[in-house]
C-alpha cells in the first residue's frame, strides 16, 4: 500500500521541479544554437517552471518565471507571448528594490525582446542598460552568468561586439607550486569554476549551515559543519565532545541540520567518514554507502554515505 506524502513533502518536491525546470530552460537559453527539439525542450522547461512557481512561488519566483518565458519566447522569434509575459515581470525587476542584477537581466530579456518585435530603437536602448548594468555588476560571477545571457542576444545595428581576443597559446602562462593558501587565489579559481558550473547546472544556491552545540557558558563545544547546494545537503564536520559522547546529542545534532536542510527544498544528504570514525553511526541513522578510498590514511578506508531526505512520491 501506497503512502500519501505530506503537504510539505509534495510542496518541497514542487520547489525541486520548479528549480529544476528554471535551471533547465536557463541552460537551453544560454546555448549559441539549438536543435528544433532542443528549442521545444527549452519552452516545455520555461512553462514547467512557471507552473511550479504558480503554485509553491512567491511573487518574485512567479516574475522571474514569467521573465524567462518571454526570453524563451524572444528567443524563438515568437514577439506575441514574449511580450506577454514580459509585462508580468518587467513591474518587479525594474522597481528599485530589485537587486542590481535584476534589473540588469530585466533590460537584456528586454532589449530580446524588442528585437524579436522589430523594435530598433528600444533594442538598442535596452541592450545598452543591459550591457552598461552588466559591467557593473560588483560580483565576477554575477557578471560571468549575466554576460551568457547577453550573448545570445542579437546586437543592435551599429554596435557590433567586442573583438575576441587571439587565441591563447601555453606560452602565455607560467606555473608555481606554493604551500600558502591565499584568498585572492581562491578567489581566481572559484569564480570561473562557479560560472562555468551555473552555466551548466544553473543556480547552486549555496548556502552554510552550521548546527552548533554549547556547553552551559555559551562556549561552543561541536555540532555540525556544511552547506546546502543543488538540493544537497553536504556534512563536512560533526563533532560531539568526548564527554558528552553516548547520550544521544549526535543523533540530535543530525537531525536538527536535516530538518534545515528540508526546509531549504533539498532531497538528499551526504557525508564521509573514516573506518576509525563514525560508520556505524550513521548506518543506525539510515544513511547507505555509496563509496570506499581505501588506505586514506593507511590501512584505514574513508566511507562516503548518503540519505534521502524526502521520500519520493508514489502513485
Amino acid at each position: 500500500m501506497s503512502v500519501k506524502p505530506s503537504a510539505e513533502e509534495v510542496a518541497l518536491w514542487q520547489r525541486r521541479l520548479a528549480s529544476q525546470a528554471n535551471n533547465r530552460a536557463w541552460s537551453r537559453s544560454e546555448q549559441p544554437s539549438r536543435t528544433s527539439e532542443e528549442e521545444e525542450d527549452m519552452l516545455h522547461a520555461a512553462h514547467a517552471a512557471m507552473y511550479f512557481w504558480n503554485i509553491v512561488g512567491n511573487a518574485n519566483n512567479k516574475a522571474h518565471a514569467a521573465q524567462l518565458l518571454a526570453h524563451a519566447y524572444a528567443i524563438l522569434k515568437q514577439p506575441i507571448p514574449a511580450s506577454q509575459y514580459l509585462a508580468k515581470s518587467q513591474g518587479v525587476f525594474m522597481a528599485d528594490s530589485a537587486e542590481p542584477w535584476e534589473r540588469a537581466l530585466a533590460h537584456a530579456v528586454a532589449a530580446n525582446v524588442a528585437s524579436a518585435k522589430g523594435l530598433a530603437a528600444e533594442h538598442a536602448e535596452h541592450y545598452r542598460q543591459a550591457t552598461e548594468k552588466v559591467a557593473a555588476l560588483p560580483d565576477a560571477e554575477e557578471r560571468a552568468i549575466l554576460e551568457a545571457t547577453l550573448r545570445v542576444i542579437p546586437t543592435p545595428a551599429g554596435l557590433g561586439r567586442t573583438s575576441s581576443p587571439a587565441a591563447p597559446s601555453a606560452m602565455n602562462y607560467s606555473m608555481t607550486v606554493t604551500s600558502v593558501e591565499e584568498e585572492s587565489l581562491r578567489d581566481a579559481f572559484l569564480t570561473p569554476l562557479r560560472a562555468y558550473n551555473h552555466s551548466k547546472a544553473g543556480a547552486s544556491n549555496y548556502e552554510p549551515l552550521l548546527v552548533v552545540l554549547r556547553d552551559e557558558s555559551g562556549t561552543p563545544k561541536g555540532g555540525a559543519w556544511g552547506y546546502t547546494a543543488y538540493g544537497w545537503l553536504f556534512v563536512q564536520q560533526l563533532v560531539v565532545p568526548e564527554e558528552a559522547r553516548g547520550i544521544g546529542l549526535g543523533s540530535k545534532i543530525m537531525a536538527m541540520a536535516e530538518a534545515t536542510a528540508i526546509e531549504r527544498g533539498c532531497h538528499d544528504v551526504w557525508l564521509d567518514t573514516h573506518e576509525f570514525q563514525a560508520k556505524g553511526f550513521y548506518e543506525k541513522l539510515g544513511y547507505t554507502l555509496f563509496g570506499q578510498l581505501p588506505n586514506y590514511p593507511t590501512p584505514f578506508s574513508r566511507f562516503f554515505f548518503r540519505k534521502a531526505l524526502v521520500a519520493p512520491l508514489s502513485g
